[in-house]
């Protein structure tokens, strides 16, 4: 019950977990006997917010019995139920994308005794219907990303498509949200070409001349532009004028002009970082958090979400959003620090020195196994966690 009210956003106390404590206040060792409902206490302790210590208190109590039991060399637990547990305690299912969580919990359910025979085979058919439609809008990707020939042009470009479509997946995985999520696709690729051009390629001035377009969002016919920097942004402007097209007649347009004008935000944010990045300049660790936080973009992702969400009130969608919430806050932090920390290799080899791991490092004088652990994981991200089951 606790966990269908917070997945609903409805407010329950979390007092009904004080049973399964001990009269020294600690979670109950005889707890750990059962397996699955020690997987299932994990999984809800996801939900609690930053001032509920008992859910703190839960999370780690599991995580210590879980990993124990999936590290040892003997288990009275099935094997299958052992991957469930290492599945989850590698993503727990309320940071995964929904979809992903369905087709994993269809390979476990199969195994277990007792299965509904009917139940499961409509599951597998579901997720396979499902399925098709991914690889037909995969297939349409890759055919609009052809057409657009922007490899050919801009040989230092990244073919995100796979990856952007997953993307795609994550606010709705449904099948009536096809358009959706190929607009979704389309936004991140050609915003990534956008951002590649910042990243590997602009000098300083290019940069310059590159942001002051994304600020006018057009191209006048007599403007002279470097051959390249044309293409970029003819690009840009050219896939948002189609999907605006698109949508327009579903009374849509709204969206897409608002996610426009997030470009241009973002848009800054790239020319400061390619700034640090030629001048090889480290910032400090909270100077560079908040241009990194506009980076992250979680605000723009759900920004190109709500276009492709016809049962939603785009401009109340967008008042919600333009309103700064917590919620959106802490996934740019959480996003910024885990992607640093994930490309601080390949950032730092290409003389991106401006990558948050590094900063953190320079202004705390850590390594960067000290500076992963204390930047990414423990002070940052947990509370952040919090604030997004309150945001």
């Amino acid at each position: 019950m606790f966990e269908v009210f917070r997945l609903y956003g409805h407010k329950m106390s979390c007092d009904a977990f004080d049973r399964f404590r001990g009269g020294d206040g600690r979670f109950k060792e005889s707890l750990a006997k059962d397996v699955r409902g020690m997987l299932q206490l994990f999984e809800v302790a996801h939900l609690g917010t930053l001032s509920e210590d008992i859910m703190d208190e839960a999370l780690r109590f599991t995580r210590n019995h879980l990993e124990s039991l999936t590290s040892g060399n003997v288990s009275s637990a099935s094997p299958h139920i052992l991957k469930h547990i290492q599945n989850s305690l590698y993503i727990p299912r309320y940071c995964n994308i929904e979809v992903l969580v369905a087709r994993e919990y269809i390979s476990y359910y199969e195994q277990e005794e007792g299965y509904n025979e009917i139940l499961l085979k409509f599951a597998k058919l579901n997720f396979n219907f499902c399925q098709c439609h991914y690889i037909q809008e995969i297939k349409t990707l890759t055919k609009w990303w052809k057409d657009l020939d922007l490899a050919s042009k801009l040989p230092y470009i990244r073919d995100r498509s796979v990856e952007s479509h997953l993307g795609g997946l994550g606010p709705y995985f449904e099948p009536q949200y096809s358009l959706g999520r190929i607009i979704v696709a389309k936004t991140i690729m050609i915003i990534v070409v956008a951002d590649d051009t910042y990243d590997a390629h602009a000098t300083i001035p290019e940069a310059t001349v590159l942001t002051e377009y994304f600020q006018r969002l057009n191209i006048g016919a007599d403007d002279k532009l470097s051959g390249y920097l044309r293409i970029v942004l003819e690009s840009v402007f050219k896939v948002m004028g189609e999907i605006e097209q698109e949508m327009s007649p579903k009374g849509r347009s709204y969206s897409v002009k608002q996610v426009l004008e997030r470009f241009k935000i973002i848009a800054k944010a790239y020319k400061q970082l390619t700034e640090w990045a030629r001048k090889g300049h480290v910032p400090t660790f909270d100077e560079y958090m908040k241009v990194g936080l506009v980076t992250a973009g979680m605000g723009d992702y759900a920004g190109y979400c709500f276009i492709g969400m016809e049962d939603i009130n785009e401009k109340e969608a967008f008042e919600w959003l333009n309103s700064n919430p917590l919620l959106i806050d802490a996934l740019n932090v959480l996003f910024r620090i885990a992607n640093d920390v994930g490309t601080y290799e390949t950032e730092i080899n290409r003389g991106e020195v401006a990558n948050g791991l590094n900063c953190y490092m320079k202004q705390y004088g850590v390594t960067k196994e000290e500076a992963s652990r204390s930047a990414a994981m423990p002070k940052l991200c947990t509370p952040l966690r919090c604030d997004i089951h309150r945001g």
